[in-house]
């Protein structure tokens, strides 16, 4: 006799897939992005290298939807099969991301550290530039590319070959890397990193729906453009 199931059965579950040709082929893309990013501020104007990198995550994020279309419309089937439970874990997320955010935020402050690196720099063309752009660009479009790189291939891939908590902090631990600036921003790696934990646990909680953390993290993202926005100095005349 079968061994009776006590999952909840979920439409259009895509099926475990390995790391294909397409999918290497974003991360190399976004590689790029990530490494152009860094050297283009030394050869380019302000403005020109704002341009340079915005588009570089817009078109990052063009062909992740394209790669990952699949997760998109499992995610979009388990949201609609469960809107209530879906809208459940982005509330609570977004509770968890905000008590994480502003304990990491006080540990820094009494360590003598501020919390700035890749996010809080990269709201100066929102104040002084398109400001409507620019907040699509990086409160958006940049959350799509970092879910689908770090929750999407980083998390599920690695849970399914070592221990899920220990895939949950490698891939959080690479998220908050890639967001620190240099030597300096090391001790800002644990804002980043947690912030990391916070959207990856909610994805496995959310049985790998990248509808939940994607939500977490954009409403989260545009929030802290606007908080950010509003405390940044102004610009020097």
């Amino acid at each position: 006799m079968p061994t009776p199931s006590h999952t909840l059965p979920l439409p259009h579950v895509r099926p475990d897939r390995p790391l294909t040709s397409a999918i290497v082929a974003f991360l190399v893309v976004y590689g790029v992005v990530v490494a152009a990013s860094g050297w283009v501020s030394d050869i380019l104007p302000p403005t020109a290298r704002d341009l340079a990198v915005l588009t570089g995550v817009a078109v990052t994020a063009a062909a992740g939807v394209w790669v990952f279309r699949d997760a998109f419309a499992a995610g979009w089937d388990q949201t609609t099969a469960r809107p209530l439970h879906t809208l459940g874990l982005v509330a609570a997320g977004i509770v968890a991301s905000t008590a994480v955010a502003v304990g990491t935020v006080l540990l820094l402050a009494v360590t003598g550290h501020t919390p700035t690196g890749l996010h809080t720099t990269g709201i100066v063309p929102v104040r002084d530039g398109a400001p409507l752009l620019t907040m699509i660009l990086i409160g958006i479009v940049g959350p799509i590319v970092e879910e689908l790189v770090f929750r999407e291939t980083a998390l599920a891939r690695l849970g399914r070959r070592i221990s899920p908590v220990l895939a949950l902090v490698a891939s959080s631990l690479l998220f908050g890397a890639l967001h620190v600036r240099g030597v300096d921003d090391l001790p800002l790696l644990l804002d980043t990193a947690t912030a990391g934990m916070v959207l990856g646990a909610f994805f496995l909680l959310a049985r790998r729906n990248i509808v939940v953390p994607l939500t977490i993290h954009v409403l989260w993202s545009v929030a802290s453009i606007v908080v950010w926005t509003r405390m940044a100095p102004p610009p020097l005349a």
